[in-house]
């Protein structure tokens, strides 16, 4: 329950700084925003779909840590060196494992 009541508190905070910023304090109408995108434009949409990235949880902040782990996973191919065998991902709970950290 608290981490969704942050999450809220993130999301109105970055929503009044995604309008401040990009799009001058002001938000179009629906009106306003059906006949741009029926004329073409569609920068309103991919400005917030770039602003959508930082929120956690939405389907561009996933794709966006996908992109990331791709090219984790790409960096030593390009180099030379093969693909990785493993991909491990880490927490602090580690540290209370010894068997892990043995293993590692």
């Amino acid at each position: 329950m608290v981490f969704f009541h942050i999450y809220r508190h993130q999301n109105l905070n970055q929503s009044q700084w995604f309008v401040k910023e990009f799009n001058g304090n002001s938000l179009p109408t629906m009106e306003q925003l059906q006949s741009l995108i029926d004329n073409g434009d569609v920068s309103f949409i991919e400005k917030l779909m770039y602003f959508e990235k930082i929120i956690p949880g939405t389907a561009a902040y996933w794709r966006s840590k996908k992109a990331e782990l791709y090219s984790w996973i790409n960096h030593p191919v390009e180099q030379g060196r093969g693909a990785p065998s493993v991909i491990i991902t880490l927490s602090c709970a580690e540290d209370f494992w010894p068997d892990i950290k043995c293993l590692l």
